[in-house]
């Protein structure tokens, strides 16, 4: 799956890094003492370290389709309830507790695109060092978790 999805950016992430580097231009433009320069220079460097690293979304690389990301953590007990609610009902999902704590041996990752009335969705497990796929990426309906 994340051969398939690339990071990418939204609108919003391109008008954080412009209004970021509009305040360093300004800043370093209308200085009246070496202070306001100085911190007109850390604001537009600021902007530029974003506009490179801040991707918010997550974009379909054959469909174009632009997604969100949500990760949630199950414990390894919940392991066949988790799998049972993504293979079929999607409505237990909600019913399963999520893990908040440091144990976290499974991990769901699942993509959603209000807009493409789409989601993806799969399962990992935790091995020593690395989370290792439990399921084939799983393909359904939006409609089917928007309540979730």
């Amino acid at each position: 799956m994340e051969t398939k999805f690339v990071k990418s950016r939204t609108l919003s992430d391109y008008i954080i890094t412009a209004a970021l580097l509009l305040l360093g231009v300004v800043l370093m433009v209308l200085s009246i003492s070496s202070s306001m320069t100085i911190a007109g220079t850390m604001v537009l460097i600021t902007g530029i370290v974003v506009f490179f690293v801040l991707k918010s979304s997550w974009k379909d690389k054959e469909t174009g389709d632009v997604y969100q990301n949500k990760v949630l953590y199950y414990k390894k007990s919940q392991k066949m309830s988790v799998l049972n609610a993504i293979n079929g009902n999607m409505d237990a999902l909600s019913n399963i507790e999520v893990e908040e704590g440091t144990q976290k041996s499974l991990r769901l990752d699942v993509y959603y695109s209000e807009d493409a009335n789409k989601y993806c969705c799969r399962l990992y497990e935790y091995v020593p060092y690395e989370y290792r796929p439990v399921t084939e990426p799983i393909y359904g309906e939006f409609d089917q978790i928007k309540t979730k």
